[in-house]
């Protein structure tokens, strides 16, 4: 059953975009937490008597945002670890190039 839903995800491409999704996820949940750890530092509030208050660092919220990049990232590179890079799978050779029979591109009109 995996081997068909395998095959399936790399013949028709689906495999890739789906890697594709969950590596951007992961990625824009990067983002977010390097916003974040910026931001929430730099905000402070205004009270009505003219004091600024600084807002505590809300670890709870990096945290998370961390946790969820985390996960997307490696689920992306377990995709990729398993749809390309199969141990069992033999490394494909090249084939030789026949240097007899000419190009279909080039132009043998010309030498």
């Amino acid at each position: 059953m995996l081997t068909n839903l395998k095959r399936i995800l790399l013949t028709q491409y689906i495999g890739a975009i789906i890697t594709a999704l969950v590596a951007v996820q992961g990625i824009l949940a990067f983002i977010q937490v390097v916003i974040l750890a910026i931001s929430l530092p730099l905000q402070s509030h205004s009270s009505v008597i003219g004091q600024n208050r600084i807002l505590s660092f809300d670890w709870n919220v990096v945290l998370l945002q961390a946790i969820r990049c985390a996960i997307h990232l490696a689920a992306a590179g377990l995709l990729v670890k398993w749809l390309y890079f199969d141990p069992n799978s033999p490394v494909p050779v090249p084939l030789p190039s026949d240097q007899d029979e000419p190009d279909q591109f080039s132009n043998e009109d010309h030498p």
